[in-house]
């Protein structure tokens, strides 16, 4: 796990260098662990459970492939439908079935109102340096 421990400090300490706020206490308070757990990870003595390793990579924005040293790209490129493209050439375009239109429709739907939920407010915002 050295390419672990040495991506998650690496992009932890990217981000600090643009953010103060990224701190190993401020990782660890995110993903809910202790900060001396999170140090463990960074020095790589402790592995994360996969369930830790997918809220770093998402709370990093950069793939669990990129932090497991899978890939050097740290993030997937995705297809975005051009200006005016329907959802309909979405699902065309990639042979989705009616059942995984209605799974994808409804996860996506539960995602929007957890996510106007959780919106920070202005004086909830980190402020940068």
């Amino acid at each position: 796990m050295d390419d672990f421990s040495e991506r998650l400090k690496y992009t932890r300490e990217s981000k600090k260098e643009i953010e103060d706020n990224w701190t190993q206490q401020y990782v660890a308070e995110q993903i809910g662990v202790a900060r001396s757990t999170y140090t463990a990870y960074e020095r790589g003595t402790k592995q994360p459970s996969l369930d830790t390793v997918n809220a770093l990579a998402d709370l990093l924005d950069v793939s669990v492939d990129y932090l497991l040293g899978r890939t050097e790209k740290t993030r997937y490129p995705y297809y975005q439908s051009a200006p005016g493209q329907s959802l309909e050439a979405f699902y065309e375009d990639r042979n989705i079935s009616v059942d995984e239109r209605a799974y994808l429709e409804e996860e996506l739907e539960k995602y929007r109102r957890l996510k106007q939920q959780w919106k920070p407010t202005p004086d909830e915002t980190p402020k940068k340096g």
